[in-house]
């Protein structure tokens, strides 16, 4: 009987660590994953703003003035939520669909 346990531990310890293994190699894969794509969200918004203060730069002060006169100040960080929240959106749809993907 004692031999029988033993086995019967044995096995439940290596299914459990392969099983821990595995399931740390995905976590791992989707965490990388989601940094990456946070830095690249970062810096499609920073080379958004840059291009934007660019124009304004450019621009003569006349042109400035008038679509000031239309363009709020904070028309930059308004684009970069909508961009983000669209990007978001996109990682969601991706993920669910992986997701489904997976289950059948």
């Amino acid at each position: 009987m004692p031999l029988l346990a033993a086995w019967f531990g044995s096995l439940f310890a290596s299914t459990v660590s392969f099983l821990a293994l595995y399931i740390t190699k995905r976590v791992a894969i989707v965490l990388v994953a989601i940094a990456a794509i946070i830095a690249m969200t970062a810096s499609f918004i920073a080379a958004i703003e840059a291009l934007l203060v660019g124009i304004a730069v450019a621009t003569p002060a006349e042109i400035s003035i008038a679509a000031s006169w239309f363009i709020p100040s904070n028309a930059t960080t308004c684009l970069s939520i909508i961009l983000s929240a669209y990007l978001a959106r996109w990682v969601y749809e991706w993920q669910i669909k992986i997701i489904q993907l997976k289950l059948i």
